[in-house]
């Protein structure tokens, strides 16, 4: 089953105008970081990816839900594609196969003495 699709769409949801111009997505830790920094902030950054576990089916159902209605919406040629990797994916968290890591960065910033 080929997770590429559904990152894809859900990327270029990331990325969508929402009312303010394109939004940062994944860029955000590092767009606040640089911002900080420029105005004299002390910024330390570390990744801190969630991990939720097997047991955690119900998020974990609606992490896939979500990512696979986000995906089909901004890539409906692949609607097909992303609605299999939705029911197999779906499949796992019912047998308690699937874990999912959230790529996640905690910042520190100290203003400037």
């Amino acid at each position: 089953m080929a997770d590429a699709p559904v990152r894809t769409g859900f990327r270029r949801d990331q990325g969508r105008d929402k009312g303010l111009g394109p939004a940062l997505g994944p860029r955000a830790p590092a767009v606040l970081q640089a911002a900080l920094a420029a105005r004299g902030f002390t910024v330390a950054s570390a990744p801190s990816d969630w991990r939720i576990a097997p047991r955690a089916a119900g998020m974990l159902a609606e992490l896939v839900r979500g990512h696979a209605e986000v995906a089909a919406r901004r890539l409906p040629l692949r609607r097909a594609a992303i609605g299999a990797w939705q029911a197999a994916r779906l499949r796992q968290v019912g047998r308690h196969r699937l874990a999912i890591r959230v790529g996640h960065r905690d910042s520190l910033a100290l203003p400037p003495a």
